[in-house]
C-alpha cells in the first residue's frame, strides 16, 4: 500500500495531501465544507508546502520507483490522484521546453531512443452552426478564427474543391502570428515551415493511397492555402459535407517517437506522454466517459489521438520499409540537403472515423523544401490502420 512506502518526503505528503482532500460528505460539484473552513493564509501556505512535498519525492529515483511500481496495487481514488500528480505531468510542465524531458524525474528518457519536437494540435471543439459558411468575419478582426474540422471549407470565387473530394479541416495561421503568443508557438512557428497568413486547408479525395495505387502519385489527400488576398473573394460554399462541423482548437504541445529498437519500457513511456500530450489538446472539450474514468483512474483513463502538424507519427504508425521506399519513388527529394517530413497526420477519432476506420490515420508527406516554400502541390499520402 502506498501509505506503507516508509520515507520521510512521501510521508510529509500523504500528511500534507490528507489536508487538502475534500471531505466525503461533500456534495459533488459545490465547494467543500472543510476546504472553505481553511483561512486563505493557511491555503496557501499548504498549497506551497505540497508543491515542495512533491519535488521532493521527485528528487529521489528509487522512491520513484517503488511509488510506479505501486501504481497497479492502489484502488483508491485519492491515492490514485496524488500517484498521478507525483508521476505524470511533465507534458504540461514542458510544454514550451522539449528539451525539459530529458532531465525530468517522471520521464526517465533515453537520448539513444526518444525523440522529441513540437508540433501543433489541431481537436474537435463545439459543434458550429453551418450558418458560419457565409463567413461575414472581418478579415483584420483581433481574434478571428477559420479553423474547423469537418463541415465546408472557406471558398473563393473561381476555385472549387478537389474533384471527388470531402474536406477534412484547415488551419487559420493569421492569429498563429499575432504577438502575445506563448513561447510554444513562438518557437514553432521559428522551427517550422507555416505559412504566416491565411489559410490552410486539407481534402481528402476518394482515389486511395499511392500503396495501392501507384498511378495516383499525390494519393489520397491534397493540401491547399489560400492567401489572405484569397480571402477576400470569399463566398459561400456550395453543396454539403457528410462530416459534422466543429470548431478546431490549436494548441501547441510536444510529441514523442522511439527507434525502431526501442524496449519495451521505453515505448511504454513514450507512449504515456503522448497519451498525456492528447489529452491536454482535448482539455477543452473531453468526453464525459474520460472524466469519470479519471476520477477513478487517471493511469487507466484514454482520450482519442489527436491530428497534428509537424509531429512523429503517432506510434504504432511509422512508415514501413516498402511506404518509404514508395514515398521515394514517388517524391524524390531535390538535393542533399533536402528530406521528408510528416506534414499532418489526420486521426480518425473523431470525426473521421467513416473515412479512416476506427483507429486509422491519414498521413501526408512532403518535402521539407517544398513545406518551406510553401508549396503543396507535391505530396504523398499513405492511409495506416492498426
Amino acid at each position: 500500500m502506498v501509505h506503507d512506502i516508509a520515507d520521510e518526503a512521501w510521508q510529509r505528503l500523504l500528511e500534507i495531501d490528507r489536508g487538502l482532500r475534500r471531505d466525503p460528505s461533500d456534495t459533488a460539484g459545490e465547494p467543500s465544507k472543510k476546504l472553505m473552513e481553511i483561512p486563505p493564509d493557511v491555503w496557501s501556505e499548504m498549497c506551497e508546502g505540497h508543491i515542495t512535498a512533491i519535488n521532493d519525492v521527485r528528487a529521489q529515483p528509487d522512491l520513484m520507483n517503488r511509488l510506479r511500481s505501486a501504481i497497479g496495487e492502489t484502488r483508491d481514488p485519492a491515492d490514485l490522484a496524488l500517484l498521478y500528480e507525483v508521476l505524470r505531468k511533465a507534458v504540461i510542465d514542458h510544454q514550451d521546453n522539449p528539451e525539459g524531458f530529458h532531465s525530468d524525474a517522471r520521464v526517465l528518457w533515453d537520448s539513444a531512443s526518444m525523440a522529441v519536437q513540437l508540433s501543433l494540435y489541431i481537436a474537435e471543439g463545439e459543434n458550429v452552426d453551418e450558418s458560419y459558411v457565409e463567413e461575414e468575419l472581418d478579415l483584420e478582426y483581433e481574434w478571428r478564427d477559420l479553423n474547423r474540422i469537418g463541415g465546408r471549407p472557406t471558398t473563393i470565387s473561381g476555385v472549387h474543391a478537389p474533384a471527388d473530394s470531402v474536406f477534412l479541416l484547415q488551419i487559420d495561421c493569421l492569429p498563429l502570428n499575432r504577438a502575445g503568443l506563448h513561447d510554444g508557438v513562438v518557437r514553432l512557428l521559428r522551427e517550422q515551415p507555416l505559412p504566416r497568413d491565411g489559410v490552410l486547408q486539407l481534402f481528402m479525395t476518394g482515389r486511395g493511397d499511392p500503396q495501392q495505387q501507384s498511378h495516383d502519385a499525390g494519393g489520397a489527400a491534397v493540401l491547399r492555402h489560400l492567401s489572405e488576398a484569397d480571402l477576400k473573394h470569399r463566398v459561400a460554399p456550395a453543396g454539403d459535407n457528410p462530416l459534422p462541423a466543429s470548431a478546431g482548437q490549436l494548441m501547441v504541445f510536444p510529441s514523442f517517437s522511439t527507434v525502431v529498437s526501442a524496449s519495451k519500457a521505453v515505448i511504454n513511456v513514450v507512449n504515456e506522454l503522448q497519451d498525456e500530450a492528447d489529452e491536454l489538446a482535448r482539455s477543452m472539450n473531453l468526453e464525459e466517459s474520460f472524466s469519470a474514468q479519471f476520477g477513478l483512474n487517471p493511469f487507466a483513463a484514454r482520450v482519442a489521438a489527436v491530428s497534428r502538424l509537424f509531429a512523429f507519427p503517432s506510434p504504432g504508425f511509422e512508415l514501413t520499409a516498402v511506404e518509404a521506399a514508395r514515398l521515394a519513388a514517388l517524391l524524390p527529394l531535390r538535393g542533399a540537403d533536402d528530406s521528408y517530413m510528416l506534414f499532418i497526420e489526420v486521426t480518425a477519432s473523431h470525426t473521421f472515423g467513416a473515412l479512416l476506420g476506427d483507429s486509422g490515420r491519414l498521413q501526408v508527406w512532403i518535402r521539407w523544401s517544398d513545406a518551406q516554400a510553401h508549396r503543396y502541390e507535391q505530396v504523398v499520402s499513405f492511409i495506416k490502420g492498426v
